[in-house]
């Protein structure tokens, strides 16, 4: 996106420390340029500690979760950045499929997100997850696989670990339809 903002301003001062690649121009080159990759790389890192590395907090600590994957991502800027940082700020989110399917949306924070952060309590939530063993783990993987398919079922496990007012499953009637209960 900076090199396109380049592109389009290469007189801008701002570029100076890159304007050496403006000339690649949109040329297909410049999808391979190894140098310009560096450079813009450099050139944005500062931005990208800013704007980008607040958003990825669930990511990096829960993994790809695909769908929601974006979502949790504007979950974790809107839980990271204060008041100052985001209200009045556009936010740009941008999920990719496998295949040729892409989205890109655009947000703007016209609003305190005070209330969605004490809500959310995303840090609070993820520093106090349960910590089992990979063998545990394993074995929870394993259940999972057996009964993800069963009609007729009322499943099995401890729910003593979970928050009060989650929702979890307590019944699979014989047309599977589900029941929950609330923690």
């Amino acid at each position: 996106m900076a090199y396109n903002d380049m592109l389009q301003d290469p007189e801008n001062e701002l570029y100076a420390p890159v304007k050496e690649y403006a000339k690649f121009g949109h040329s297909e080159e410049s999808y391979y340029d190894k140098g310009l990759e560096r450079a813009m790389m450099q050139f944005t890192k500062g931005e990208y500690q800013k704007k980008v590395i607040p958003s990825l907090y669930a990511a990096t600590n829960v993994g790809n979760m695909y769908t929601a994957s974006v979502w949790a991502c504007l979950s974790s800027l809107l839980s990271s950045a204060s008041d100052e940082e985001i209200v009045n700020k556009r936010i740009g989110l941008y999920s990719y499929g496998s295949g040729s399917a892409a989205t890109f949306f655009s947000l703007k924070v016209v609003a305190s997100t005070e209330k969605f952060r004490e809500t959310l309590q995303i840090h609070t939530r993820l520093s106090n997850r349960t910590k089992v063993t990979p063998e545990h783990f394993a074995e929870l993987l394993k259940l999972r696989e057996e009964t993800a398919l069963l009609k007729d079922y009322n499943p099995v496990g401890d729910i003593s670990t979970l928050a009060k007012g989650t929702y979890y499953l307590t019944r699979i009637d014989e047309k599977f339809r589900r029941t929950y209960a609330r923690a």
